[in-house]
């Protein structure tokens, strides 16, 4: 009896990315997070991760992300506070600062030198 051919996958091309992490280096980013280690849930945790990269997929942003504090648990990426923090890290690291331009100093002056005559500002002044 024949195979069926397979009908071709279609790609949703506003879908994000798909996650180049290994479930393995997800848990390591899961646990950089985590002030206990030992409190990680993998189901939990990891749903989240995922749940973050779809709306920020940038690897490069995962692997040097760090939060100033440490978390209790992952779910607090989620709230309002944690997406408000998020979202201030990631246009930090997709932060573009113009160039600096050089300014090219003449060698010669322009113009001439003009002396200013300072009035007294004290009393010692005055007396001078």
């Amino acid at each position: 009896m024949a195979r069926k051919p397979k009908a071709p996958k279609i790609v949703d091309p506003n879908a994000p990315p798909k996650c180049p992490f290994s479930r393995n280096e997800m848990c390591g980013l899961v646990k950089r997070y985590l002030k206990d280690p030992k409190s990680f849930d993998a189901k939990r945790d990891l749903f989240v991760m995922y749940r973050m990269w779809a709306k920020w997929p940038s690897a490069d942003f995962w692997r040097v992300h760090q939060l100033p504090f440490q978390l209790n648990h992952v779910m607090w990426l989620i709230g309002k506070d944690g997406q408000e923090q998020l979202a201030r890290d990631w246009s930090i690291f997709h932060l573009q600062l113009p160039k600096i331009e050089e300014v090219k100093l003449e060698a010669e002056k322009v113009g001439e030198d003009v002396v200013i005559e300072r009035k007294p500002r004290t009393m010692a002044e005055l007396l001078r």
